[in-house]
């Protein structure tokens, strides 16, 4: 049989607001749809800000917005997949731009993909994660409490996937005490910083995550992924 050559391209973006990367979205969406591009990541940081998804509520933001107008956090409503998360620097943001039919993925495979390439990126630092069963996202285990690493929240429109990942990194863990995070009221967020004391580069952490997607996609199709623009 023929290998096929898929190319996944990704682009480092640094940080931005929330509302800039969704004017960005929708245009790498849209390419997609239409095939002016491949298959795409978007890696990027953002400013501080709560997003409450579709099954999220205004009842998940916990702090009176006064404060968060000082704190200079932005509440945004957006049309991902999941309920309520804060997003800041050091968390890495990962907005994927992927036709899932042609890779033979459902909605559902493709979730669990996201997953899996996550545990395995954090296992190259040295970090056991863990999926669990009838939630979405990726875990630490604990004795007594699962701890919550990243997060997961997607749409698709045309076939075409959309927003992405949350995988905590370094950023700061206090403040998620503004949210009830992915409508768990006691639910526990840590990062690689807090479960290892390393300080990693996001951008590090990206190209890691871009090798295991490359490679778990190219074990299910019998196809040589490439990522590019590294």
């Amino acid at each position: 049989m023929r290998l096929e050559k898929i190319e996944i391209e990704h682009e480092w973006l640094g940080i931005q607001k929330y509302s800039e990367s969704l004017n960005t979205q929708k245009k790498y969406h849209q390419k997609r749809v239409d095939d002016h591009i491949n298959d795409s990541v978007i890696f990027l940081e953002h400013y501080p800000v709560i997003t409450i998804g579709r099954t999220g509520s205004d009842k998940d933001v916990l702090s009176e917005l006064e404060l968060l107008k000082k704190s200079k956090i932005e509440i945004v409503n957006t049309n991902r997949g999941g309920e309520t998360t804060f997003h800041g620097p050091g968390q890495l943001i990962g907005y994927l731009f992927i036709k899932i039919k042609d890779l033979n993925l459902t909605p559902i495979s493709y979730v669990r993909l996201l997953e899996k390439v996550l545990v395995l990126s954090y296992l190259e630092y040295g970090l056991q994660t863990m999926t669990l069963k009838g939630k979405t996202g990726v875990w630490v285990p604990g004795d007594k409490k699962n701890k919550k690493i990243a997060a997961i929240g997607v749409r698709i429109s045309n076939g075409v996937t959309m927003h992405g990942f949350s995988a905590n990194i370094s950023n700061d863990l206090s403040d998620f005490k503004h949210i009830i995070p992915c409508g768990m009221p006691k639910l526990e967020s840590t990062s690689l910083k807090k479960e290892l004391s390393l300080d990693v580069e996001l951008k590090d952490f990206s190209i890691k995550f871009m090798k295991n997607l490359c490679e778990e996609i190219g074990q299910k199709n019998n196809s040589i992924i490439l990522g590019v623009n590294s």
